[in-house]
């Protein structure tokens, strides 16, 4: 794009950003075809949307009635481009707009958001913003009375919300943070197996999960092929469960052999714990998908949580609870 037509568009995209934001009584009146698009790699991007440095306000909060208007607004007239910040509006922007915008398909927006550069100068600043706002999401939820779970989270972000949060809790090797403020009855039984020891973070995330959710867990691991006799060994037990979670790496054969040991639904997870040809998971993920044995399901690589929290929701229902 040459110089002076960026300059023309950026007027154009900025000054209608600016009518759209502030237009209050003077209508802007605009048909769809107006509204000029740039295809940005498979995205086209209207010229004109709506800037949300500046939204509606009422009694120092955001109008949400008034914001709505203006997003529906733009929605029905292709300016479905939507731009906030981390700091635009004191922090309530993402905030406001994220609530409206949730009414619509997602495919049917576009949304830029941007973090403050004067506040994220190194890699620990940015560290810092992250930690703030995970912190902030299990303060709310917590404030509400709910239960609160996070996934693949670092040993430094435990450290940092519960510095905030005292009571949470952290399982290191499944990587997940627990905030429990009500009491979870457990119910039934979920079997979860793993072919080898590589195996256990994933494993440990859907048991985290499974157990999270309201479900009794117990664990079977290293029982996989290369020494397919533990499996034998523990197969009347682990028969008892409503569900089995079969985890493994290499060739994933694990989940369809029990499967077809088995009259109960088994969820099988690939891991990316193997090497050579196994393609990070790639290997195990066909095997399963091509097993022969009924009654498997498969979930993607490494998906624990998937895997626990569908086992989850089987084992419930089987046992009559919601």
């Amino acid at each position: 794009m040459k110089r002076r037509e960026f300059i023309i568009n950026s007027a154009l995209a900025i000054g209608g950003t600016a009518l759209l934001a502030g237009c209050g009584e003077k209508k802007l009146i605009l048909s769809e075809n107006q509204v000029v698009k740039r295809k940005y790699k498979d995205i086209e991007v209207p010229l004109l949307g709506l800037g949300c440095m500046r939204l509606p306000m009422k009694n120092d909060e955001v109008d949400m009635q008034e914001l709505e208007k203006m997003v529906e607004y733009c929605m029905q007239h292709g300016a479905n481009y939507f731009d906030t910040a981390y700091m635009y509006v004191e922090g309530k922007s993402e905030i406001a707009i994220g609530k409206v915008l949730k009414n619509y398909k997602r495919e049917d927006f576009i949304l830029a958001d941007k973090s403050p550069i004067y506040k994220m100068r190194t890699r620990e600043d940015v560290r810092k913003i992250f930690n703030e706002q995970l912190a902030e999401i299990f303060k709310t939820f917590s404030a509400n009375g709910q239960n609160v779970i996070g996934t693949r989270a670092s040993k430094e972000q435990y450290e940092f919300v519960k510095s905030v949060l005292p009571d949470i809790e952290y399982n290191e090797r499944a990587k997940v943070l627990t905030l429990v403020t009500n009491k979870i009855e457990k119910v039934g039984e979920i079997a979860i197996c793993t072919g080898g020891t590589g195996d256990i973070p994933v494993a440990e995330e859907a048991a985290a999960v499974a157990e999270f959710y309201g479900s009794n867990v117990k664990k079977y691991y290293d029982i996989g092929v290369a020494g397919i006799h533990r499996l034998f060994d523990k197969i009347d037990e682990i028969k008892r469960a409503n569900v089995i979670i079969a985890v493994a790496g290499m060739e994933g054969a694990l989940g369809g052999i029990i499967a077809g040991m088995v009259d109960v639904p088994v969820i099988a997870v690939p891991t990316s714990i193997g090497y050579g040809t196994s393609f990070k998971g790639l290997s195990a993920l066909l095997t399963m998908l091509n097993s022969c044995a009924e009654g498997m399901t498969v979930v993607n690589i490494d998906n624990g949580f998937n895997a626990g929290y569908s086992a989850n929701q089987i084992n419930r229902k089987i046992c009559g609870v919601n």
